[in-house]
């Protein structure tokens, strides 16, 4: 088990390539920008939706 476990911290450390803070900062905004573009299309059709339905009820 322990051979097994240096042998993965090896193969971090040598195989892995990590991303820039760049890539890592412009990754994050993209997400950031999607969630939010996301979750307010979803307030705004689930709000004319209520609309909509209290036109009806």
């Amino acid at each position: 088990m322990i051979e097994f476990l240096k042998s993965v911290i090896r193969e971090v450390r040598q195989n892995i390539t990590w991303a820039s803070r760049k890539e890592v900062l412009g990754f994050t905004g993209v997400v950031l920008v999607l969630v939010f573009a996301i979750s307010f299309f979803v307030f705004f059709v689930d709000f004319a939706i209520s609309i909509i339905l209290g036109i009806f009820v």
